[in-house]
């Protein structure tokens, strides 16, 4: 985990000082949708592009775990603060698990989170994580497939924020879905979730 995530939290504190939305909205909808993860599948086909350009779909990363997580570039708090959580907790696994999980990062905001701009954000956390973002479609899709809600909130001042799910999915070497880890566990709790599941 690098130090400077900091870097990443400055900018988007001066997006919250000028007001934040809600990110809260999709933890009803996991309930009601996700469940353990047997009655609505989630995860499916997706096709998108890595922060080096590259187009990837989710058949690209058959035969690894997955973990996935939705959110933005511009996200004054949830956002960086989960990736920082998240590569603390895969610097705490054994070297062997880490090798064996593909960590995404999926944008919900492609009208701002451009190949360039992912790519100088994810280097903020760990260099296990990348960067994916795509056409609005795309993402569309890839949201849609992974039952994440998300919304633009317009304000009068400042930039736009979006409203969004905060599910962090491992899914397993097939793309099903095996659990979920959340942010407020903790770094030492989602290494142990994590390695228990790969």
């Amino acid at each position: 985990m690098k130090g400077n995530w900091g870097k990443a939290v400055m900018f988007a504190a001066i997006v919250a000082l000028l007001g934040v939305g809600g990110i809260i909205a999709g933890q009803v909808i996991y309930r009601e949708v996700a469940g353990d993860g047997s009655t609505v599948p989630i995860g499916g086909d997706f096709t998108l592009v890595n922060q080096n350009g590259e187009t990837v779909r989710d058949g690209d990363y058959r035969g690894k775990n997955m973990l996935v997580f939705f959110g933005y570039t511009h996200c004054p708090d949830f956002c960086p603060f989960s990736l920082d959580t998240i590569g603390g907790a895969l610097d705490k696994m054994a070297p062997e698990k880490v090798n064996d999980l593909e960590v995404l990062f999926i944008t919900v905001d492609p009208e701002r989170d451009t190949v360039d701009v992912m790519k100088d954000y994810v280097g903020f956390f760990h260099p296990k994580i990348q960067g994916l973002t795509g056409s609005t479609e795309q993402v569309k899709a890839a949201a849609r497939a992974y039952r994440i809600y998300y919304q633009k909130v317009e304000r009068e001042e400042g930039p736009y924020l979006m409203d969004h799910s905060t599910y962090i999915y491992l899914m397993d070497e097939n793309g099903h879905y095996v659990t979920h880890v959340t942010e407020d566990m903790g770094a030492e709790a989602i290494a142990e979730r994590l390695s228990k599941n790969i």
